[in-house]
């Protein structure tokens, strides 16, 4: 019966007709546990409000997970959502930031557009069962905040970032929060002031993302990991008034830490990292992008002290520094980001895939090449076996470098080859040898690519779900209509232009929006 639960929903409602077994099967609770209305109209986010209304008056009491992701949402729907679905638990208007965190088997998230008013998360008082709510640009005010709150005793993730969530947002919500375990402010001009209330109201908290608070000091943030010391992850990227003293504070008290992303922190240094790799071993992931003050001695700390390490992010380390200080560790790392990192050579690509064989994602984004050849990118891939994704964004490779790659048959989903003027057609049609089968992205952003390029993508017969050709002069009317001639049906995000819009030519949006799946 569950094979239903797969059908769009315009299909659902057609076969409801075939017969009297046909809509019993149709009907069966078991498809209607699970529906994403951005998958089940003819096109992404295509669900007409009719179809979405007659599913939520029909089934709505049948629904434990929801999405609405992409679809015109406001507070007629959610009022709906809240009368029909009392045994809701994920509820998504919009897609949530991937790799955010480690969800709890039972979510429900809102992320509301900004049409969606105190009136629309009052009606979702109706669904107890919520144990997650996203509604980041949500113009709601403090008071409305908690009352849902307080409706919602299940409550364990918040997301309520974005520039309207101020501290006193973070006032009327936390104080219900005590069995609260992440909450979301990312974006939002929070300060010291909702950090000390979290810290006071929210003990059992795992997860913090309040990247971007430029308003967050060390005074706020020594509050928060001392009154929450279970945290598990902490999100604190573009916080730029936070430094070292920052890091000591997060080692003495939250020592169980498995994931920091410190990004964008000009003030701290090898210092605080060291202190922190030294106090916080079950580190998993930390990404110290854009971060001048960490060199190789604070990277040589991370990797010899955490040895639970699968993600690590650096930049402006030289990549021979990295492979010194991976080789004897890094057996185990999935995912390995080195930016503008100097010396991307043969031997040094070689010696990286030898370190870390495990690696699935690779990103060493405008590292320049220095003798660094076809054969070495060959190499790369052809030991990499459980490379999924690839990004040489600006490192100046050439049609030449994927002259290998079909011969290596590498397994990659993800291929971001943007900014490099050397891949011409030649090179699109090497990496669509070597990947077709099972990419789902590609990113040719300022390549020189041009129609033949894009007649190979249509005739690859690649599943690709997102692909790249802004600024590539060539791409011109007839180029775009190929594409979505042999993508269209897989295709969810297409740019293209100068600026990139979406699904839009740059000089002819009619071509584009004639050729896309009616």
């Amino acid at each position: 019966m569950s094979v239903f639960s797969f059908l769009p929903l315009d299909e659902r409602v057609r076969l409801r007709v075939v017969s009297q077994l046909w809509r019993r099967a149709l009907d069966d609770d078991r498809n209607w546990r699970a529906v994403d209305f951005a998958v089940m109209g003819p096109a992404p986010g295509r669900v007409v409000p009719p179809l979405m209304k007659w599913a939520l008056e029909a089934h709505g009491a049948d629904m434990h997970d929801l999405s609405t992701r992409g679809c015109f949402v406001g507070d007629a729907v959610l009022q709906q959502v809240g009368a029909r679905c009392h045994n809701l638990e994920v509820l998504i208007v919009d897609e949530p930031p991937p790799d955010r965190m480690d969800e709890p088997a039972s979510i429900a998230a809102l992320s509301a557009p900004a049409n969606v008013t105190e009136v629309g998360l009052a009606a979702l008082a109706g669904c107890h069962q919520l144990t997650r709510l996203d509604a980041s640009r949500c113009s709601a005010p403090p008071a409305a905040l908690r009352a849902l709150a307080s409706a919602l005793p299940f409550l364990a993730y918040v997301k309520l970032g974005g520039p309207g969530f101020t501290d006193s947002h973070a006032a009327a919500l936390v104080p219900a929060g005590r069995d609260m375990l992440a909450l979301d402010l990312s974006g939002s001009p929070v300060s010291d002031i909702a950090l000390r209330t979290v810290a006071t109201h929210c003990p059992r908290l795992r997860m913090l993302n309040c990247e971007g608070s430029a308003g967050v000091t060390e005074l706020g943030l020594s509050s928060l990991v001392y009154g929450c010391r279970e945290l598990r992850i902490l999100l604190v990227s573009g916080c730029v008034e936070l430094g070292d003293k920052a890091l000591e504070d997060i080692a003495s008290a939250c020592s169980q830490l498995h994931r920091l992303d410190a990004a964008r922190l000009p003030r701290i240094t090898n210092t605080g990292v060291e202190r922190l790799a030294d106090a916080c071993e079950a580190l998993e992931s930390v990404s110290l992008l854009g971060c001048p003050g960490v060199t190789a001695d604070g990277l040589a700390a991370i990797v010899s002290d955490c040895l639970q390490l699968r993600q690590l992010a650096v930049d402006g380390v030289g990549l021979h520094s990295v492979v010194d200080e991976l080789a004897p560790q890094g057996l185990g790392l999935t995912a390995l980001t080195v930016r503008r990192c100097g010396g991307l050579t043969d031997t040094s690509a070689a010696a990286l895939a030898s370190s870390c064989p495990s690696v699935t994602s690779l990103d060493l984004s405008d590292s320049p090449l220095v003798g660094f050849t076809h054969l070495a990118a060959g190499a790369l891939v052809h030991r990499l076996r459980s490379l999924h994704s690839l990004t040489l964004a600006g490192c100046g490779v050439a049609d030449q470098s994927l002259a290998f790659f079909p011969a290596a048959r590498p397994r990659l989903a993800t291929l971001d080859l943007s900014r490099n003027p050397g891949i011409t057609d030649v090179g699109v049609e090497l990496a669509l040898r070597a990947c077709a089968p099972t990419l789902t992205s590609l990113s040719l952003a300022g390549c020189n690519a041009g129609p033949s390029a894009a007649a190979l993508i249509s005739a690859s017969g690649a599943p690709l779900t997102r692909l790249d050709l802004r600024m590539c002069p060539r791409i011109n009317d007839a180029a775009v209509t190929a594409v979505l001639g042999g993508c269209g049906s897989t295709l969810e995000s297409l740019l293209i232009g100068v600026d990139g819009p979406t699904v839009r030519a740059a000089t002819s949006p009619a071509v584009v929006a004639e050729a896309l799946p009616a």
